[in-house]
């Protein structure tokens, strides 16, 4: 039975456009997957559209009396076909209806084609173009014709009126991602390959009636480069080809294929770009690869005695490389090691080249020779060594990926990003190390938990600039970029979480707090906090005894109901000076600040740093303020001493 939206429950789901969407045991599998035969692509069209027809209007007597077409079309989402929203009474299209009762033309029918012109996912333009067809026609212009055909085709229901809203959440509901990726032909000059080769992809075109969909990906070609410098835009399996340079799918995904191999030949030729306009159906899932990350470098065995080596290897298949076993102690391998910790041998290291000779699937040959090099190498009695024995190493890590995504931060000026980047190589990637308690990237995680930054968390990209195994220099380029903006603007980083990276911040048992903001209070209007501050001793921590129903505070709360401000939270920092165990000084220093703040002396206002205590049942703190009394240890805004010292 068919739904609003066209619907139908057979063998498979078929949505509006005659996309398949097959489920056995639980398990979906995408229509870009299966090739069906042509009457089964004809029976599930069948599915959603009740009728398909064309009709043909004789435009002789609208030159002669100027009689009009008498449609309204609803024409404002371009991925919907130009609909027919209104007949009138007078006009082409109501007397055609009158003459043929069998073909007449109902309101939700969709209009695919007006004379030879497809509609191609160009809604707008296509009605313009139905209109200039009318218009050539009427005015008897050269070339236009006397008979204006419309190739109709009717869904089984008639689509329900919708408000832009409504049609954007629709697309929302189908495609999760569209964007548009630019391959450079400039140089391609490989004149032996096909279209196919040279991109490294299959493409789906099986249905004529859907767009074009990415099949396969294959490990090398000019989509796997794409996707390598793009890791935040990947082409995946299942994406839809809506448009190629400036043609669009136009209902043919046989021609459009054709259309595609004859622009990338241009392109070629011309050494210009080939861009693609890619769709993501929310069928189609991102699944993480794994990263693999090498670092090769060399080893100088400086062999000064007659001491073994001092390693063992592994060598047991001549089709796998040659690895470190074992490394023995006071060995050569050993003190190499401690006199060059940045490219020590460790276990696990591949042994790629033995001073001249290289490992070529050879295991088990390759040890002797590693072997007879030493030996020629190792001083001799009566002989000095000949030189260093040179081996050539690789380290290769693969890291099992769990989430990748995008963040972008908000600066203004006198923020910070309040992290910690690190790395064990310069081959290997920056990782985040820390995060603080306060600044950027600890506000975005209270406020964005679903996207939230963790230690052990990796860097891929910052901005337009992307990680190429360069460590050190990349670490330089998110300090640049970071410099570019922090007098306010955007910041955006593309992050991996490999497998095993937990949240260690969840619990009362391994952070103090439950948690821990920055609140920037505006002094500007001459009022003040609006609160009760309270400490236990003259070395204990200041925090709210109670928060007034007027002031910059309960202003706050009011605009910042998830940061709010309550009683019996802790202020560990006022703008740049920190409690540090002595409660009447730090309220010594907030006053100042405060007045200052109050008078006009410093536009920011003043800015807190608070810490919310847990309860000990491990909820947080937080209750009911006291009555007004004359207890309070300083803060109050009647409290304000004058300026800092």
């Amino acid at each position: 039975m068919a739904d609003s939206y066209g619907k139908v429950d057979s063998l498979g789901k078929v949505d509006s456009h005659g996309k398949v969407d097959s489920s056995v045991d639980g398990k979906q599998e995408s229509a870009a997957s299966v090739t069906y035969a042509p009457e089964d692509r004809a029976a599930m069209r069948a599915a959603i559209f009740e009728k398909e027809f064309t009709i043909e209007l004789d435009m002789t007597d609208v030159q002669k009396n100027g009689a009009t077409l008498g449609l309204a079309m609803d024409i404002d989402t371009d991925f919907q076909p130009v609909t027919v929203l209104k007949i009138r009474k007078t006009g082409i299209v109501e007397a055609w209806n009158s003459e043929h009762p069998d073909q007449a033309v109902l309101v939700g029918d969709q209009i695919m084609k007006v004379n030879d012109i497809l509609w191609h996912h160009n809604t707008q333009t296509f009605a313009e173009r139905i209109k200039g067809q009318f218009t050539a026609s009427k005015g008897q212009k050269k070339g236009a014709k006397s008979i204006l055909s419309f190739t109709i085709q009717r869904p089984r229901r008639e689509r329900e009126t919708r408000y832009q809203g409504q049609r954007e959440d629709l697309h929302r509901q189908l495609y999760s991602k569209e964007f548009v990726a630019e391959f450079p032909l400039s140089g391609y000059t490989n004149a032996q390959e096909s279209v196919h080769q040279a991109m490294g992809w299959k493409l789906n075109s099986t249905v004529d009636w859907d767009p074009v969909t990415i099949e396969k990906v294959r490990g090398t070609g000019l989509v796997a480069s794409f996707n390598a410098e793009h890791p935040d835009s990947k082409i995946l399996v299942g994406d839809e080809i809506l448009q190629v340079n400036h043609i669009q799918w136009h209902h043919s995904a046989a021609s459009f294929v054709d259309r595609l191999k004859a622009q990338f030949f241009a392109a070629r030729k011309a050494e210009s770009a080939l861009s693609l306009r890619i769709r993501r159906p929310r069928t189609v899932k991102d699944v993480p690869e794994d990263q693999v990350y090498t670092k090769k470098f060399l080893v100088a065995l400086s062999l000064k005695d007659a001491k073994p080596l001092g390693w063992r290897l592994n060598a047991a298949s001549d089709a796998d490389p040659v690895t470190v076993e074992k490394i023995s102690a006071h060995s050569p391998v050993d003190n190499f090691n401690k006199a060059n910790p940045a490219s020590m041998v460790q276990v696990g290291d591949t042994l790629l080249k033995v001073n001249n000779v290289a490992w070529k699937k050879n295991s088990k040959t390759f040890v002797d020779c590693v072997n007879k090099e030493f030996e020629q190498s190792r001083p001799r009695k009566g002989r000095m060594p000949e030189g260093p024995l040179t081996l050539l190493m690789q380290r290769r890590v693969v890291q099992p990926i769990q989430k990748e995504w995008t963040v972008t931060l908000t600066v203004s000026e006198g923020q910070m990003l309040g992290w910690q980047l690190g790395s064990s190589d310069n081959e290997f990637p920056v990782t985040v190390n820390k995060i603080r308690s306060s600044d950027l990237v600890a506000m975005h995680n209270q406020k964005h938990p679903e996207s939230k930054i963790m230690s052990g968390d990796v860097i891929v990209k910052v901005n337009s600039l992307l990680w190429r195994q360069n460590s050190t220099a990349f670490l330089e380029g998110v300090s640049e970029e970071f410099s570019k903006i922090k007098k306010g603007g955007d910041i955006s980083f593309f992050l991996r979480r490999p497998v095993g990276v937990k949240d260690e911040s969840s619990s009362s048992e391994t952070r103090p707090f439950f948690k821990e903001f920055s609140v920037k209070l505006p002094m500007d209007n001459g009022d003040g906090p609006g609160w009760q501050l309270s400490a236990d001793s003259a070395t204990g921590r200041v925090s709210v005894e109670k928060v007034r129903i007027t002031g910059s505070v309960h202003a706050w709360n009011d605009a910042n109901p998830l940061d709010d401000i309550q009683v019996g939270d802790v202020i560990a920092k006022v703008n740049n000076v920190f409690w540090h165990g002595d409660s009447k000084l730090f309220l010594s220093h907030m006053n100042a600040q405060i007045e200052a703040a109050r008078k006009g002396q410093s536009r920011k206002g003043v800015t807190l740093l608070l810490q919310r205590p847990w309860r000990r049942d491990g909820s947080f703190g937080g209750g009911s303020g006291a009555d007004d009394n004359d207890d309070v240890v300083g803060g109050g805004e009647d409290e304000a001493t004058g300026a800092e010292e």
